[in-house]
């Protein structure tokens, strides 16, 4: 369990490095850096998904899903989006068994 989180915050800081990587070369086509939000950088890479999942979500799922959590996300900072909860479940199992290791009893 705790390797397949651990797995899991690494794909995702991967996922926020190419989100940086993609700015990055953004700021040398462009020579402004600004970072993207998660709705612009999934409407550059692949418009078309974008609105099959909003459409799929809303009309077979719950609108409120969309309108509630998705939506809200896509606003925010990809590079965040992607490296906090990163960073997170990276570093969780580390935390957990730190905690255990304070809670048991030392053996003399």
């Amino acid at each position: 369990m705790s390797s397949t989180v651990r797995t899991l915050g690494w794909l995702l800081i991967l996922l926020a490095t190419a989100a940086l990587g993609w700015e990055l070369y953004a700021l040398a086509e462009t020579g402004n850096f600004q970072l993207s939000s998660l709705g612009e950088l999934w409407h550059d890479l692949h418009p078309e998904s974008l609105g099959v999942v909003q459409g799929t979500l809303e009309g077979h799922v719950s609108t409120t899903l969309w309108d509630g959590l998705l939506a809200p996300l896509l606003l925010r900072d990809a590079v965040l989006v992607f490296a906090l909860p990163g960073l997170l479940l990276a570093s969780l199992p580390g935390l957990v068994e730190a905690i255990n290791r304070m809670g048991e009893p030392e053996m003399a």
